[in-house]
């Protein structure tokens, strides 16, 4: 008993290891002089104004063997 819980312990610590190294090994790739652009929001409607949105879906044409696969 006391070997399967100690196996169970050590695949425990690896995970957490590799769980734990993963955000450091991604932070350490990325470049290191990173530009960052702040975008300025100018709300230009006044509070409360009703915004319309239309939708234009695109037409799309599928051949038949792709309909009869989205069919199934």
């Amino acid at each position: 008993m006391r070997i399967v819980l100690a196996m169970l312990s050590v695949g425990a610590v690896t995970f957490q290891l590799r769980f734990l190294a993963a955000p450091v090994k991604e932070v350490k790739s990325q470049p290191a002089s990173a530009v960052i652009y702040f975008v300025k929001a100018k709300p230009s409607r006044q509070h409360g104004e009703l915004v319309q949105m239309t939708v234009q879906t695109p037409t799309r044409r599928v051949s038949v063997k792709t309909g009869k696969r989205m069919a199934l």
